[in-house]
């Protein structure tokens, strides 16, 4: 799964801590011995609550790897004002957002990246 790649490839390339967020419980023991600093079960607890606990103020890069719109607009509802939100994962369906009135956004070199060739929009 492209989450657990990107567990290995933070800790490969020093970044942490690393809070590995799954509903299986394998996937969570997998993204331990990746090393993941802590995992979470969502159906127990919010991935962002959890990442607070364990870095603090850090700044925050969150990598979603569903890409199920329901995620997204969760990870952007609860994540701190200064967190980026990298999506990874695609379930390969357009997804809206729709944003609040009070939300502040700033997107800067907005792209993504499929099979056969690279879009952007700045």
């Amino acid at each position: 799964p492209v989450g657990l790649a990107v567990v290995a490839a933070l800790r490969l390339a020093g970044h942490g801590p690393i809070v590995a967020v799954d509903f299986s419980r394998r996937r969570r023991n997998l993204a331990l011995g990746l090393g993941a600093d802590a995992v979470v079960d969502p159906a127990d607890e919010r991935p962002v609550t959890a990442y607070r606990e364990v870095a603090g103020s850090r700044d925050t890069v969150i990598f979603e790897c569903v890409g199920a719109p329901g995620v997204i607009h969760e990870l952007m509802r609860d994540a701190p004002r200064s967190a980026r939100l990298v999506v990874v994962g695609w379930h390969g369906r357009g997804v809206v957002l729709q944003l609040g009135v009070d939300e502040q956004m700033v997107m800067t070199g907005l792209g993504f990246l499929n099979s056969s060739r690279r879009h952007s929009h700045a």
